[in-house]
């Protein structure tokens, strides 16, 4: 390896770390979720939190944040502070994780057949291209994320329902509720 090479190498790397910890000041120190680390955390993974010892990406916390200002927006500015939509998209993200861990503990999974069959019974007869629109407008999602988002998470919820309390749903969500309250939770985002 020549002088000039080893030289590239180094400075790709100091500009790699350098980029990695501008990137955590911005999100951890700043709290951001603009598009610029959006991006950044898109392509070099950063945790939000942990729940029950297992990662929730920034970058899922940032879309949930955005989607939950989005919401407000559309709604015709909401009367939600930031620390509200801060904290309720942090305890939507638990929710979803501690529903998760319960789903895999009692290998329950939500096919991608059992995901269209159910999107394609909530949207009915919607036109695609005006679907597309409003959950943009709205949620600012694509059918893909708003599948993955609501979609998994109302399946997983319907099947553990009908795993543990058969049909009563009041029941399991008293019973997911709790596992929410016990699970160990290592915030690194306000919440």
């Amino acid at each position: 390896m020549t002088k000039d090479t080893k030289k590239i190498i180094i400075i790709a790397i100091a500009a790699i770390i350098l980029i990695k910890a501008l990137t955590a000041i911005g999100i951890y120190g700043f709290r951001s979720t603009n598009a610029f680390y959006c991006f950044m955390t898109r392509a070099l993974p950063y945790p939000a939190m942990f729940v029950n010892y297992h990662p929730v990406l920034y970058r899922e916390y940032a879309d949930n944040v955005n989607t939950l200002r989005n919401i407000a927006r559309e709604q015709g500015g909401s009367e939600m502070t930031e620390g509200q939509i801060r904290k309720s998209a942090a305890e939507r993200l638990v929710a979803n994780q501690v529903l998760e861990q319960m789903a895999a503990e009692r290998k329950i999974k939500a096919f991608d057949y059992e995901i269209e069959k159910e999107f394609q019974r909530a949207v009915g007869d919607t036109d695609q291209d005006e679907l597309e629109m409003n959950l943009k407008k709205l949620f600012g999602w694509t059918a893909e994320e708003y599948k993955e988002n609501v979609v998994k998470p109302f399946i997983l919820g319907q099947k553990l329902t009908e795993a543990i309390y058969g049909s009563n749903a009041d029941d399991f969500e008293k019973y997911l509720q709790e596992e929410i309250k016990t699970a160990k939770i290592l915030y690194l985002v306000p919440h």
